[in-house]
């Protein structure tokens, strides 16, 4: 996220852990610490990730601000999104840098097809 000059907040929270209540809670105090996000980012509802889901469908609940991006399900490897993504050679080459982070699930066979869609 330093690459991307960008803040993460990390809960803290193991996967397998997270209910929707615990997101609903952290996001309500994500709102209060953050009272003036102008746009808040969350995953489209798709029904291929359950936790994708749960973050968008939590976050809906929570900010009025939210656009839905959408991702990648085990169906579909490429992204469907109503928004056109407009890019240049700059970012492009942001993209194939920041997708170098990932090697340890980049490499991966169940995964290599969405990293080679992107």
């Amino acid at each position: 996220m330093d690459y991307l000059n960008t803040e993460v907040k990390f809960l803290g929270l193991p996967d397998d852990t997270i209910t929707d209540d615990i997101l609903l809670t952290q996001f309500e105090k994500i709102k209060k610490d953050y009272h003036n996000l102008k746009i808040v980012y969350a995953p489209m509802i798709e029904r291929g990730n359950v936790l994708h889901d749960m973050c968008g469908r939590i976050a809906a609940k929570v900010f009025n601000n939210v656009l839905h991006y959408s991702t990648y399900t085990k169906d579909r490897p490429y992204p469907k999104g109503d928004i056109i993504v407009k890019t240049n050679s700059e970012n492009t080459k942001q993209k194939y840098k920041t997708l170098g982070f990932y090697r340890t699930q980049k490499d991966k066979p169940e995964d290599k097809i969405y990293f080679d869609e992107s």
